[in-house]
């Protein structure tokens, strides 16, 4: 009997071995019960399929990319902000003068250069991934429905459990 229960439980499970996944709306990556999945993970899951494999990993680049452009963009503008709020700009000038150097905006206008440039690449990753994931779910078959169903069945010659599939 348990080897029964066994080959019941097997086969019941065997027809969900491949995940479908689905995209949120920043580049994250469920399965059809909305439980998110790690980059790491969803790599293994498409190690057979290549194609979508690259266009995941284009898309998690341009995410990183666009990511450091950003931050390093709200850095350099937040460091202008502190050195023109905070630094010490005086100095002696040759005639033992002490005098007071202006911060210039270097810091600031490149740092807005590289926000901006980072705009259309972040807008461009989930794009990226999200191909990548149409291009997974086309290459594996359709999970199957359940049609399991249990009940526990009364009869007059005792109790019994039913299981249809």
């Amino acid at each position: 009997m348990k080897r029964y229960v066994f080959v019941f439980l097997f086969l019941s499970f065997a027809g969900y071995a491949q995940v479908q996944f689905q995209t949120g709306s920043s580049g994250s990556v469920y399965d059809t019960n909305g439980y998110k999945y790690e980059p790491k993970w969803v790599r293994a899951q498409m190690k057979d399929h290549p194609e979508a494999l690259k266009l995941y990993n284009v898309g998690r680049q341009k995410k990183t990319f666009g990511n450091v452009m950003f931050y390093t963009g709200i850095g350099l503008g937040l460091i202008n902000l502190y050195q023109g709020t905070y630094g010490d700009n005086t100095y002696i000038d040759s005639n033992g003068y002490p005098m007071t150097k202006k911060v210039g905006p270097e810091l600031a206008i490149i740092g807005g250069v590289l926000v901006l440039a980072s705009i259309p690449v972040k807008l461009g990753y989930s794009k990226k991934i999200q191909q990548s994931i149409e291009e997974y779910n086309k290459g594996i078959a359709p999970a199957p429905e359940s049609t399991v169903s249990m009940s526990i069945q009364a009869t007059t010659n005792g109790l019994g459990v039913l299981v249809r599939f």
